[in-house]
C-alpha cells in the first residue's frame, strides 16, 4: 500500500477510480519478506560464484576486477575527453576539473546516434563511427590540436588485467558487430583514433557505467564529507550503482597491506 499511498499523497487531484487502477497495477510488484531475503541470497551466492576461481566463467553475477587503485581526493585537475558507448545513443563529453570549490567540474557534451548497420555490422566499422564522432567533437570545442586524455565507459563485460586493456567478453544489449568479442576494445579505438589523425594522449577504459560512477560522483561529493570518510578510512568502501539498460554495481575497497 505504501506505493500507492506516496502516489495519492503527490497526485491528489486524481479519482478514487484512477487510484484504484493505479493500486491495482501496483498490487502485483509487491514482494514479501520471504520474497526479498530469497533474491538476497540468490544474489549473494551468484556473487560468491562470480568470486570463485572455478565457478567464475559460468556465474552469472560477473565479478570482474577493473584495477581501480585509488579515488578522486579533491586535489584533481585538468582537462579531459570521456567517451560513452552503450546503448542507441554515443555521448562525449569534455570535462573540466578545476579547483573552484563552488563548481569544481565543467561539462560539455554532446550525443551521436550509433546506427544499427554500424552496430551490427563490424568492430572496424563500429570503432571507426566512435572515433569520426570524435573528431567532429573536437572540432565543434577547437581542441583538436590539443593533446587530452581520454576515458572511456565502454558498457559491456570485460575482463581486464590492467587499467588500459579490456577485453570484451560477449556483446549484450543489442550489440552485435563481429570481430569484437575476444578483443582488446582499448586497442581496437586506439587503432580507430590514430588512423584518423586524432592527436590524443591515450585511452583509458571504464568498462561499466558503475565504475565510471565512483569518480564523477567523489568529485561532486562535498569536501567536508570526504574528510569525514578518510577518517575511517580503514572501513569505508563506496558502492555506487548504475541501473540503466543494465544493471551494474562497483565496489571499492581498501586494499590490505
Amino acid at each position: 500500500m505504501i506505493a500507492a499511498q506516496l502516489l495519492a499523497y503527490y497526485f491528489t487531484e486524481l479519482k478514487d477510480d484512477q487510484l484504484k487502477k493505479i493500486d491495482k497495477y501496483l498490487y502485483s510488484m509487491r514482494l514479501s519478506d520471504d520474497t526479498v531475503k530469497d533474491i538476497m541470497n540468490r544474489f549473494r551466492r551468484e556473487m560468491e560464484n562470480g568470486l570463485g576461481r572455478d565457478t567464475s566463467p559460468t556465474a552469472t553475477v560477473k565479478m570482474l576486477p577493473t584495477f581501480v587503485r585509488s579515488i578522486p581526493d579533491g586535489s584533481e585537475k585538468g582537462d579531459f575527453i570521456a567517451l560513452d558507448l552503450g546503448g542507441s545513443n554515443f555521448r562525449i563529453l569534455r570535462v573540466k576539473v578545476t579547483q573552484d570549490k563552488k563548481q569544481p567540474v565543467q561539462m560539455e557534451s554532446q550525443v551521436y546516434e550509433t546506427p544499427d548497420d554500424i552496430i551490427h555490422g563490424n568492430g572496424t566499422r563500429l570503432f571507426g563511427h566512435v572515433a569520426d564522432c570524435l573528431g567532429d567533437f573536437m572540432e565543434k570545442q577547437n581542441i583538436k590540436d590539443k593533446k587530452l586524455p581520454v576515458g572511456f565507459t565502454f558498457s559491456f563485460p570485460c575482463a581486464q588485467t590492467k587499467l588500459d586493456e579490456a577485453v570484451l567478453v560477449t556483446w549484450t544489449k543489442k550489440f552485435k558487430a563481429n570481430g569484437v568479442e575476444g578483443m582488446d576494445v582499448v586497442q581496437l579505438l586506439n587503432k580507430a583514433i590514430k588512423k584518423r589523425g586524432l592527436g590524443q594522449s591515450g585511452v583509458s577504459v571504464g568498462a561499466g557505467q558503475s565504475k565510471s560512477t565512483i569518480p564523477v560522483f567523489l568529485l561532486h561529493l562535498p569536501r567536508a564529507n570526504r574528510e569525514l570518510a578518510d577518517q575511517r578510512e580503514e572501513t569505508r568502501s563506496d558502492q555506487p550503482l548504475c541501473v540503466f539498460v543494465g544493471f551494474y554495481v562497483c565496489l571499492c575497497v581498501p586494499f590490505a597491506d
